[in-house]
């Protein structure tokens, strides 16, 4: 059975390009409301350009319909970051 982390690399992978994404980072949380989230970092290679916005509205309403389907109807927090901004303090906080 596929996990949702590898669910959601490979919707990302898929709209912007394996070559453009560097890394998928997931991390489960609880909302202030005890709702379960899903907190996704997207790391872009920024010497290939910046992420169309298309791309980014299409990873985003992929990532809706896969993680509402899920048992737990998990709620996406999405944020695209370049290699170049990305930082393990800032990707853990």
């Amino acid at each position: 059975m596929v996990s949702i982390d590898e669910k959601i690399e490979k919707i990302v992978r898929r709209v912007m390009g394996t070559e453009f994404v560097k890394e998928v980072l997931v991390r489960r949380e609880m909302s202030f409301d005890g709702e379960p989230t899903l907190r996704i970092r997207v790391v872009y290679d920024d010497a290939k350009g910046e992420p169309d916005v298309s791309e980014m509205i299409a990873v985003i309403d992929q990532l809706w319909k896969t993680t509402s389907s899920e048992k737990d109807n998990l709620f996406p927090v999405t944020d695209f970051v370049s290699q170049a901004d990305d930082t393990r303090e800032a990707a853990a906080a």
